[in-house]
Order: structure tokens, then sequence, then C-alpha cells
């Protein structure tokens, strides 16, 4: 009885998650995309990666994921400001 799935997708990988989105799809099951990269930064243009992928029915997407994890965000604490920052760097799109 599984709905949705989250996976991770490089920002810029049009291509890495074709078969998994197209068989969750088939399945009636609702992917949703982490675009992933390890660093708080802008992501750059992500308008080609999610065109291609809400043809294949990708409508749900996370962005700079667990900012309380050191791991993602390099400083040890959550820092609004940097990812307020980096999101409107990134001049996300997606029209």
């Amino acid at each position: 009885h599984i709905k949705w799935v989250v996976f991770l997708n490089g920002p810029q990988d049009t291509t890495a998650n074709e078969y998994l989105v197209e068989r969750l799809v088939a399945n009636g099951i609702m992917p949703v995309m982490r675009v992933y990269q390890s660093a708080i930064e802008p992501y750059g243009d992500l308008t080609p990666m999610v065109r291609h992928y809400r043809r294949k029915g990708v409508y749900y997407y996370q962005l700079y994921n667990e900012p309380n994890a050191n791991v993602e965000n390099r400083q040890a604490f959550a820092n609004p400001n940097q990812y307020a920052t980096a999101w409107s760097a990134s001049g996300c799109c997606c029209s």
C-alpha cells in the first residue's frame, strides 16, 4: 500500500532515475524527487531536469533537505538565511 517514494537525484541529471520513475508511476506510486547536492549552494537552472521528469510524472521536489544535519549544511546548526540566499540565487524556475 505504498503511496509515494522519495528518491535522490542530482540537480542536472535527467536520466539516472527514468526507469525508477516510470515503474513507480506505472504502479500508482507518486515519485517525490529530492534534488541532492552536498552543500547549501545555488542549484543553478533546474528547468531542464524538472521539465523532463514532470513529463514522466514527478510533480513534487525537495530542495535543501535536512537543515539540521551537518553533512548537509556544514555549519553544525540550521541557518535559515543561508538557505534563503541559496534559494533566491538558484532562480528556481520550472514553469
